[in-house]
């Protein structure tokens, strides 16, 4: 008695162990998902964040380019209202006016004539330099307005950060779906055991009854615990994958076997091509009798 219940304990005990690494198994996998899904979820808000902030100094960069020309369109109207308001400009015009008129009365009148040659020199040098500061404004703003033009705002994302995040990404999908599948296998590995032991218990459990002495017994107890291996339609002389369920690795190993392929075919087909035709060979030998 006391050893058919220490091998009922023993039978207990296996299930249980078995039912606690399903439990244990089946957690891990939804871990790993959760941890998949938090790392993502952290690369998208950086992501984000980082782009909100680099679009702000896009814009930032494009608003000082457009106040610049803004700034010389205003110049250049201020110039204008100036030159039409320059007080000294009228009294020297006015003066001129009245140098001409007095010159009509006195054509010979040589102090007239000096006044007015002075007076036209010195409304021809303040026309002069107004125009040239106009003509300075104007430049100041075709070049800020070119600027403007040939601005290109940055990209939100660059290059480098792309490809990091790209890698990342495909480095925590690829990991986590090794993870999840390798825990997915132990829980199939698990709960087959775990019916192995409910099969034994059965078989022991009525082992004294008529019908489980011989056949049903034996049905029940042989192979409970053989698990049927995968068929796979990898020929023998192609390359496994180091890490199944990796995506990374099964890519990589199927490149590999592909080009094993080509290179064995072209292996095969070189040694044929060696090889000397035999109604070359029998044509050969009957001209050598």
């Amino acid at each position: 008695m006391s050893e058919t219940k220490s091998k009922e304990n023993s039978l207990d005990e296996a299930i249980n162990a078995c039912e606690s690494n399903i439990k244990a198994h089946r957690k891990a996998s939804m871990m790993a998902i959760f941890c998949a899904i938090f790392l993502l979820a952290g690369l998208f808000l950086f992501t984000a964040q980082y782009a909100i902030l680099t679009s702000g100094t896009s814009d930032s960069e494009r608003l000082a380019l457009l106040n610049d020309v803004e700034e010389k369109e205003l110049r250049i109207t201020r110039l204008t209202e100036e030159r039409y308001t320059d007080f000294s400009l009228e009294r020297r015009q006015d003066e001129l006016r009245v140098v001409i008129s007095g010159l009509d009365e006195k054509p010979d009148d040589a102090k007239l004539i000096q006044s007015k040659t002075n007076l036209e020199e010195e409304i021809s040098g303040i026309i002069k330099k107004y125009d040239e500061r106009l003509i300075s404004y104007q430049s100041d703003l075709e070049d800020a307005q070119m600027r403007l033009d040939e601005y290109i705002p940055k990209p939100i994302l660059p290059n480098e950060i792309m490809l990091v995040l790209v890698s990342l990404t495909v480095i925590v999908i690829s990991v986590f779906a090794a993870l999840y599948r390798g825990h997915l296998n132990e829980t199939t590995k698990n709960e087959h055991y775990l019916l192995g032991f409910y099969r034994v218990r059965i078989a022991a459990n009525n082992a004294k009854l008529e019908g489980f002495q011989d056949d049903v017994r034996t049905l029940l107890v042989n192979g409970a615990f053989s698990i049927p291996s995968e068929k796979r339609s990898i020929a023998k002389d192609k390359v496994d994958s180091p890490l199944p369920g990796h995506p990374t690795s099964e890519i990589a190993t199927k490149v590999v076997n592909i080009l094993l392929e080509k290179s064995g075919r072209i292996i095969k087909k070189s040694s044929d091509e060696k090889k000397p035709n035999k109604s070359i060979q029998l044509t050969a030998e009957a001209s050598a009798d």
